[in-house]
């Protein structure tokens, strides 16, 4: 995008905001009001939107650096920019032509609006591929009512995209996505959030119910949304997440060393051989990340109606990649810092990162996703082979 220089001053500054609140957000835990002001008024919530559509036109490339920026300060901060930002790529990706989408992108840019997802729901076993709720039509209105284990930044959100039947008649697999505006929907809180890690995402239950125009269904099937373009930006950005969190860990441990090596210069901690391990996790994240955003931006400008299926399965094991190896990142860094990293209130404090990064293999669990791969290679393993 234009003025790429002034993108990451602004996405810094941002990180400042959140980092300062950071601490609070996880012991509270509680939605990172501060951060979302700060990536308001940063501009920061409409980047993918297009300049046809009024917004600044960035590249999924700028969107992952970004989360990776807010990542090194608050977890919970850039998890919700990213849920949001997967929206977005999912509005965007489908409007053309949409006359009602295109003027939602225009106000959701101007208006810097944050978009929430309601794919979740009470009795699929956790996929989001099938739904059990279906609007019920009058006229060009609908309304509908699904009962979700868990809307991420539910209360806070200016809107929603909701996955549902098609109709009562139809099969749980034929689904549809609705944008739901936060005015014409109602929310009944069903379960808190006190999580592990990553608690200022505010992930309570709820049962939503909302009218809507026959407009703010998506035209294009959900199923074709969520393999073109939410599985990939959702891992692509998720890991960019994670990545940054691993960062911040990993700065923190090199921290740790060099204070070391202040007041002893002749004995590092025996922990510091694990620096460069966790160095290396770090730069073998960032090369993979790195190849799957190349190879989605040119798939996106080939215009394939369809994508690879050897990327389909690069892009699932990028996801299982990610969350392993941050994870491992911050366990290298916890045994370099000790119990310096081990408690919290020291300037070393790793266990945020910890907890919040074992939030990353049971978003889509890692087995499940590995399952859909392996499933996926045996079947096509000729055309595999062929790409």
């Amino acid at each position: 995008m234009k003025d790429f220089g002034t993108l990451i001053d602004r996405a810094r500054t941002a990180a400042i905001i959140a980092a300062a609140h950071a601490d609070s957000v996880d012991i509270e835990s509680c939605f990172p009001h501060e951060s979302l002001e700060g990536l308001k008024q940063n501009r920061l919530l409409g980047l993918l939107i297009p300049e046809r559509f009024g917004g600044p036109g960035a590249t999924l490339r700028d969107v992952a650096l970004v989360c990776r920026i807010l990542g090194q300060a608050c977890g919970s901060s850039a998890l919700i920019y990213a849920m949001h930002q997967i929206q977005v790529a999912c509005l965007v990706a489908t409007a053309r032509g949409a006359a009602w989408q295109e003027a939602f992108l225009r106000r959701a840019n101007a208006d810097q609006l944050l978009l929430a997802s309601v794919t979740s729901e009470v009795g699929t076993g956790g996929n989001i591929r099938s739904s059990l709720c279906a609007p019920e039509y009058e006229g060009n209105r609908l309304t509908l009512r699904k009962r979700s284990p868990a809307i991420s930044y539910g209360e806070h959100a200016d809107a929603f995209l909701v996955t549902a039947r098609r109709s009562n008649e139809a099969p749980s697999s034929d689904q549809i996505l609705i944008v739901a505006e936060r005015t014409d929907s109602a929310l009944v809180e069903t379960s808190r959030w006190n999580a592990l890690g990553m608690r200022g995402t505010d992930s309570k239950g709820f049962d939503i119910s909302f009218s809507a125009n026959a407009a703010q269904i998506i035209s294009v099937p959900f199923d074709d949304i969520a393999q073109h373009t939410m599985l990939p930006t959702s891992h692509i950005l998720w890991g960019s997440v994670w990545l940054g969190i691993a960062t911040d860990a990993t700065e923190k441990a090199r921290a740790f060393l060099r204070n070391e090596a202040h007041h002893n210069a002749d004995a590092l901690p025996p922990g510091a051989v694990r620096l460069e391990k966790a160095v290396s996790m770090l730069s073998s994240m960032r090369a993979r990340l790195d190849s799957a955003v190349n190879e989605y931006l040119n798939i996106q400008i080939s215009d394939r109606e369809a994508l690879p299926l050897g990327f389909l399965a690069e892009v699932n094991g990028l996801k299982i990649a990610m969350s392993e190896a941050a994870l491992a990142a911050v366990h290298h860094a916890m045994l370099i810092c000790g119990i310096a990293g081990y408690k919290y209130g020291t300037p070393f404090s790793l266990g945020r990162h910890m907890r919040d990064l074992h939030s990353a293999p049971l978003m889509v669990n890692n087995d499940r996703i590995a399952a859909n791969t392996a499933a996926l290679l045996v079947a096509q393993r000729a055309s595999l082979m062929k790409e």
